[in-house]
């Protein structure tokens, strides 16, 4: 910064007018200029004063002048004098317009300007050139756009449209816009330019009034701008008010001297507060001297500093990028662009450059382009974004060398290469690394001051969407890692924090692929998953600290056999805490019996500490009938598996679930219930029923195949059930039954209840009962009827139906009409009436008995009862005896007194 004001010290003094009563020139050489008017200089001879090679210069002092100098080949030749000077000293603005067939030589004279314009009043400056131009003096600027009032509030635009500019001496810059007033500064240029004295910047903007607001703005798409003086910046900008300096750059840009930088903006009053913004849109930036930045932001205000480079290349034997700013900075490499650097390829801070910064400012710095150096961001919070391209060199969140005022920086890395590490120095520092095709596990990555939290500094490293593969040795110094959604491997030896709240942590499916003997000295929180499984059962994972887990896995290998066995383990030094779930691979074990006390089985976990955690086995261990299981011994707070043979006690329920009513050829179903009371898992469960007066229809649901018996389930949980519907017919009447039995494959530690023969809840099928009928009085020759149904009882089938009553043959007389008569020679015929009535009508002149019948009913099922029968039997007869004298005396008595009161009731009427 010194050098740099040293810089504009000089340059405004070598302007001031002290020096003109030396510099001897013309006036009015293209004729008398009208004020507020326009002359032109074409070398016609028009008057005699404009003609090549113009020795004296073209030189005009009036108020609103437009000064042309045009002519097609226009020579200005001067002997150590300004080449083409115009100033102006009242309120209208002046402007020179130089062609590109303008050729300005000024020799070597003091302050011999190849063109200055300058104006001593307040209006504005506009200086146009396409023109070639050699100022070989000391203070001679190739175009020079001057403002020398500070009340002036006017503005200075110059546009240099290609052409030439070349100047020798000492604090003689190629163009050079310069204001005590208080507008803006404008300067577009294609020109080629180059400076070879000290303190000759290619091109600058310089503000020099602290009540100026207003911007300085350069742009430079094009050219090729060379100097090679010591403090000769190619693009520079100094401003002491507090307004915008806007910077943009595409030309090819080569420095050779001391303290010489590509591109240089200083705001160096220390109100300033206005933005600095930098854009590099391509082009080169050489530096060559090991003091010259290639782009070198100096701010004393607290304005912020933002530079963009989006395309081009920046070699510096000093810093690519160098910004210094209370405020912070922030720049942004895109991916078309490249920085080459001895030191640092991004700098913020260190204005001395002795390594260490005062600074401070929080800045970003965001790269996608290739880099070479290192990226050193100095005091502040800082932010670096890796998204893209590539970096060899380091990436430092402070100074390259630690100190007690450190900040709190943060590291994303997102996308591209890092060809060797990060340092995040002192502070509480962040870092995620989330750039799965770059990350390879060789960069280093260290976190800076310790593992521990007493100095209130504590370091967090996240990995995100990563595979990678830790080399030993390159993640250092982090009180949290996070392995987040990604799958490390770390072969022997990782350090975290150890105190409370600090450790390694796995969350959101992150994996720590422990298949080695791996030591973790710091805490462990498992939210995902731990793996040690690669085939070979015998690695260890030590933490020296606590593990704590949130329903996370542990992956392991184990030889299954008897509690000699091989099996990777887990050693915990601290306490335990939390559930895990543990899934073992049996590698090449045949099942063994461990035994089961208290220390017996093979050793899975082992804690130091206070063992509160929870282990749980993710699946079941079974290996040729033995089955193993976790234990945690009361003793030592140890967990081992043990083993037992697997044993499944499998009960078989029958229930009939037809309700009736129940008769030959009537469907029935029923349901064959068969549960796994445990302790484990069955398989291929077979199922017979054996019926007895059924016949099978159908079996349906569950899982049991064929659709017939005998049947298999594959297999039964424990504490599961299947329940089986099976539809059958009955046979005859009576009683129905069935006998299921079910058998597994492993040992049944019960075996009683796996059949059920204890009957159909005494269901049976019932038919109807006809009952005999007996009339024990027949009168003999009479026609008898006999309502046979009202005594006769149904089944259950159901109601009776009396048109289903017919006379079964007994061998005597023949039957017909469908059972509905029956003859009988010489005693009589037997019917059967449609409300089931049966009537016998003897022949006439039988007085005897009738032989007895028999009959059958349905019911409304179509069960057909027993036969019943009818039995007539005739009544004995009767005798009366002879009346004797006594009963006719009485008889004759009995009438006589009769008739007489018959007489007397006759007479009384």
């Amino acid at each position: 910064m010194k050098q740099n004001i040293i810089h504009c010290f000089l340059n405004f003094l070598f302007m001031s007018s002290i020096f003109y009563p030396i510099d001897v020139m013309a006036a009015d050489e293209c004729g008398v200029a009208p004020a507020n008017g326009n002359i032109i200089c074409n070398g016609d001879s028009i008057p005699a004063s404009d003609v090549n090679p113009y020795a004296n210069g073209i030189s005009y002092f009036i108020d609103g002048l437009t000064l042309d100098v045009n002519g097609s080949a226009t020579t200005i030749d001067t002997n150590s004098k300004v080449g083409v000077r115009l100033q102006g000293t009242g309120s209208n603005p002046i402007a020179v317009n130089l062609v590109n067939t303008l050729t300005i030589n000024t020799a070597g004279g003091l302050n011999a300007d190849g063109v200055r314009v300058r104006h001593i009043g307040t209006g504005s400056v506009t200086l146009n050139s396409a023109a070639n131009i050699l100022a070989a003096g000391a203070d001679g600027e190739g175009l020079l756009g001057w403002i020398d009032n500070v009340t002036n509030s006017s503005n200075i635009d110059i546009q240099a449209n290609g052409g030439n500019i070349e100047t020798k001496g000492v604090n003689a810059s190629g163009i050079f816009s310069f204001t005590t007033g208080t507008g803006f500064i404008n300067i577009f240029s294609t020109a080629d330019i180059t400076t070879a004295g000290v303190f000759s910047d290619a091109i600058l903007g310089w503000i020099n009034n602290s009540a100026s607001t207003e911007s300085i703005t350069l742009d430079i798409p094009a050219g090729i701008l060379h100097t090679t003086g010591d403090n000769s910046a190619a693009i520079s900008t100094f401003h002491a008010g507090n307004g915008i300096i806007s910077m943009t750059s595409a030309a090819i840009i080569t420095t050779n001297g001391d303290s010489s930088h590509g591109i240089l903006a200083s705001p160096f009053n220390a109100p300033h507060a206005q933005p600095v913004t930098i854009n590099i849109t391509g082009g080169t930036i050489t530096t060559q001297a090991a003091t010259s930045d290639g782009v070198l932001t100096d701010t004393l205000g607290t304005g912020s500093v933002d530079i963009n480079m989006n395309a081009g290349t920046i070699t510096s034997a000093r810093n690519g990028i160098h910004t210094l700013a209370t405020a912070g900075s922030t720049v942004d490499v895109a991916a078309t662009a490249a920085i080459s650097a001895t030191m640092a390829v991004i700098r913020d801070g260190d204005r001395d450059n002795s390594g260490t910064d005062t600074i401070g400012g929080n800045s970003i710095a965001t790269t996608a382009g290739t880099l070479s150096g290192d990226i050193v961001m100095g005091l502040g919070n800082d932010t670096i974004n890796l998204t893209g391209g590539s970096l060899t060199g380091n990436i430092y969140g402070d100074d390259t060398v630690a100190s007690a005022i450190d900040g709190n920086d943060t590291f994303n890395w997102t996308d591209g290469a890092l060809n060797s590490g990060f340092f995040a120095q002192n502070g509480s520092d962040l870092a995620t690394i989330s750039t799965p095709a770059a990350y390879n596990g060789s960069q280093i990555l260290d976190g800076g001051d310790d593992r521990l939290t007493a100095d209130g500094w504590i370091d967090t490293l996240t990995f995100q969407g990563i595979n990678a593969t830790i080399t030993t040795g390159t993640i250092l110094n982090w009180e949290n890692i996070i392995i987040d959604g990604s799958e490390l491997t770390i072969a022997t030896a990782l350090s975290t924090g150890t105190d409370a709240g600090t450790g390694l942590t796995l969350r959101n499916g992150g994996i720590l692929n422990a298949t080695s003997d791996l030591v973790l000295s710091g805490n462990l929180i498992n939210n995902s998953v731990i793996t040690m499984q690669n085939a070979n059962p015998t690695g260890t994972l030590t933490i020296q600290g606590n593990y704590a887990s949130n329903s996370g896995q542990l992956v392991m290998d184990a030889v299954l056999g008897d509690s000699s066995a091989d099996s990777d383990f887990l050693i915990i030094n601290g306490n335990s805490s939390g559930s895990t779930t543990l899934n073992i691979t049996n590698t090449t074990g045949t099942g063994a019996a461990t035994g089961n006390g208290d220390t017996d089985g093979i050793l899975v976990v082992q804690v130091a500490g206070t063992s509160s955690a929870t282990f749980t086995l993710g699946a079941p261990l079974v290996v040729d009938g033995f089955i193993y299981s976790l234990h945690k011994s009361t003793l030592n707070g140890n967990w081992y598996l043990q083993s037992r043979l697997k044993t499944s006690d499998i009960v078989l329920d029958k229930q009939l679930t037809s309700s009736g009513p129940y008769f030959p050829g009537s469907t029935v179903t029923y349901n064959i219930t068969i549960s796994n009371a445990g302790p484990d898992d069955a398989t291929n469960l077979v199922v017979t029923d054996t019926m007895t007066n059924l016949s099978f229809v159908s079996l349906a649901s569950g899982g049991c195949a064929p659709a017939s018996f005998p049947c298999t389930i594959p297999a039964l949980a424990s504490g599961s059930n299947a329940v089986l519907t099976v539809t059958a017919t009955i046979n005859a009447t009576g009683a129905f039954d069935n006998s299921a039995t079910v058998i597994a494959d492993q040992p049944d530690p019960e075996t009683t209840n796996n059949t059920d023969n204890m009957g159909n809840n005494g269901a049976t099928a019932i038919p109807p009962t006809a009952v005999n009928d007996a009339i024990p009085d027949y009168i003999a020759g009479t026609t008898q009827t006999i309502a046979v149904l009202l005594n006769d009882t149904t089944g259950s089938g159901g109601s009776l139906l009396a048109s289903t009553v017919v006379i079964i043959s007994t061998g005597v007389g023949s039957i017909s009409n469908d059972g509905k008569m029956l003859t009988i020679p010489g005693e009589g015929i037997w019917t059967v009436a449609a409300n089931g009535d049966i009537t016998f009508t003897p022949t006439p002149g039988f007085r005897g008995t009738p032989t007895s019948i028999r009959y059958t009913v349905n019911d409304v099922s179509g069960v057909t009862s027993n036969e019943g029968s009818v039995l007539l039997t005739t009544q004995a007869p009767v005798s009366h005896p002879i009346p004797t004298f006594a009963d006719w005396s009485q008889i004759m008595l009995t009438s006589l007194l009769t008739l007489g009161a018959y007489y007397l009731r006759i007479r009384r009427i």
